[in-house]
């Protein structure tokens, strides 16, 4: 028995760009609609001279509250899900290690530190052009990480 489980070799199905940029568009839709909560409890109030009111996140605090929890909404939702956010979920696909295991918050961490790479810089551009340059379908956080982003059963 133990012969035929050690010929079984991991094939992933690598998740399309269409998924991967919807499962995104969701993430980052659900992450500001959160960034918007942070920035009611942690930010400051000002209103303009016609009675309109806006919360802004200023200075040093602001800062760290927002490279914080961008650093922690992602891992957090993945290592907890199987690799999956709510939208990797929505669009059944996940993340995992290269050879298929399941991802932990320091795997997370380290993919997710990268999407400033990967998004930030023309919106996606880099990571799109990294991903479509090589086999696996790996942005820059994905190289970093040792990553990949699969089809998921669920």
């Amino acid at each position: 028995m133990e012969d035929l489980l050690s010929n079984i070799v991991y094939t992933p199905v690598f998740a399309s760009k269409r998924k991967r940029w919807g499962a995104s568009l969701v993430d980052y839709v659900l992450y500001f609609a959160a960034f918007i909560f942070i920035c009611y409890f942690f930010g400051t109030r000002t209103m303009d001279e016609n009675g309109n009111s806006s919360w802004n996140l200023d200075g040093l605090p602001g800062f760290i509250g927002i490279v914080v929890s961008w650093l922690l909404f992602f891992p957090v939702i993945e290592s907890f899900n199987d690799g999956q956010t709510i939208g990797k979920a929505l669009f059944r696909i996940k993340t995992v290690k290269e050879d298929g295991s399941r991802i932990n918050f320091g795997t997370s961490f380290l993919r997710h530190f990268f999407d400033w790479v990967d998004y930030l810089p023309f919106l996606g551009i880099c990571g799109m052009i990294v991903a479509s340059n090589n086999d696996k379908k790996q942005r820059v956080g994905d190289l970093v990480a040792k990553t990949i982003v699969v089809n998921s059963r669920s």
